[in-house]
């Protein structure tokens, strides 16, 4: 018992010290918003020491950097990682974690006014002590949201009304085994009041908000003596995969110099294909600086295959091909 207590007063001093090097800064892209405007949540981590300090991070204990808004908290909404990563960062290196919540998907914000948001890095059994920031925005409460919901196909005459009645647009919809699984959009009332009314409704098997996140991208900020030397397009990992999968890429320091006069030199494109040509996602459209980056691509509702991934940088493009096994 007494081994425990030590090992454990170790890992908290440990991470005192470790975190010290580390510094967190939570924003978002603006500081008021329209309604229903798009809001992207960023979290940026970076080694404020002149040396050099790794950290493994475990893919159940923790998912890296997450955030609250209000009362909604990333956290119980995402899976973590799928693989547990050292992490290192250089003398002023920064990683930086992007989110984006669509008020039409998320229902969020679901207050009007002054938005609290709170960042925390870290965290998990092996890392006790977690990096805090805190900030606010102005946003007007958003009404609507999506609701995933699943009924049996006996009471599909008593959902229709409840849908009419909510002037709902049913997204997708699959039938398994008599139950149908809908996706249903809401606009014009708060989804959290539809939610709280239907939730333990009897006529529904499920009624589930949609306010699923991942990141939408990682991004490594490197210093001088740190930046790539060439493009990279990293195979994407894991692969197979089901549903989530990263991909990793890498701009050099000279990107974009040679095309210094054109307004999308350091445009940056990552889209995803089917094996036929035809556009499946766009991942990645704006500008970047050199670097080392990496994105998630979630797969879900698409069917198991093969998939093209593909990295335009200016003059440079290259494709890889990726599999989506279910």
């Amino acid at each position: 018992m007494k081994r425990i207590l030590f090992t454990a007063v170790l890992l908290v001093l440990f991470s005192n010290v470790a975190f010290s090097q580390l510094q967190l800064k939570i924003s978002t892209d603006k500081p008021v918003y329209n309604y229903g405007e798009k809001i992207t949540i960023t979290a940026t981590v970076t080694n404020v020491s002149d040396t050099t300090f790794s950290i493994m991070m475990g893919s159940y204990e923790s998912c890296q950097a997450e955030f609250y808004l209000n009362d909604y908290f990333s956290g119980l909404w995402t899976a973590c990682l799928e693989t547990s990563e050292l992490l290192t960062f250089q003398p002023n290196e920064s990683r930086i974690y992007e989110w984006v919540i669509d008020p039409k998907i998320f229902g969020l914000p679901n207050k009007d006014g002054i938005q609290k948001l709170k960042g925390t890095f870290a965290g998990g059994m092996s890392n006790p002590v977690s990096l805090v920031d805190s900030t606010e925005f102005t946003a007007p409460l958003f009404l609507g949201g999506q609701m995933n919901i699943a009924y049996l196909i006996n009471d599909s005459s008593k959902i229709t009304l409840i849908r009419d009645s909510l002037s709902a647009e049913v997204l997708n919809s699959s039938n398994l085994n008599g139950t149908i699984q809908e996706t249903w959009q809401i606009l014009g009332v708060p989804i959290d009041s539809v939610y709280n009314k239907y939730k333990n409704d009897n006529r529904f098997h499920t009624v589930e908000l949609k306010r699923e996140i991942n990141y939408s991208q990682i991004v490594t900020e490197v210093t001088s003596g740190n930046i790539p030397e060439k493009f990279a397009l990293s195979q994407n990992y894991p692969n197979p995969f089901n549903p989530a999968t990263t991909i990793k890429y890498s701009l050099p320091a000279n990107f974009g110099d040679s095309d210094i006069h054109r307004n999308d030199s350091r445009i940056i494109k990552l889209k995803i294909y089917d094996v036929l040509g035809r556009e499946i996602r766009t991942l990645v459209n704006k500008k970047q600086s050199p670097g080392n980056y990496q994105v998630q691509f979630d797969a879900s509702g698409l069917p198991s295959g093969v998939y093209i991934y593909r990295l335009e940088a200016g003059n440079f493009n290259q494709s890889k091909k990726m599999i989506l096994l279910r």
